[in-house]
């Protein structure tokens, strides 16, 4: 499963649960940037491995400046 994938079926679950009323707004938005931020740490896990086995990143050089350039939030 990738990052993309898992963070679909969490965000898919959280907004159920909080449609349901089993969580107010505040703990909706506090769980979903868990989410994000567990999803981009698994999408730098993902590039890290990939680059490491020769599978991706070549054009970069280091897989964490093809991250960093790439996934980044800008807030």
């Amino acid at each position: 499963m990738t990052a993309v994938q898992w963070a679909l079926d969490q965000q898919h679950t959280l907004f159920a649960l909080k449609e349901l009323g089993g969580i107010d707004d505040y703990e909706y938005f506090n769980r979903s940037a868990k989410i994000l931020e567990e999803a981009m740490e698994m999408e730098k896990d993902q590039i890290m491995w990939a680059h490491e086995s020769g599978i991706g990143c070549i054009d970069y050089g280091y897989a964490e400046d093809y991250y960093n350039e790439t996934f980044k939030l800008k807030l």
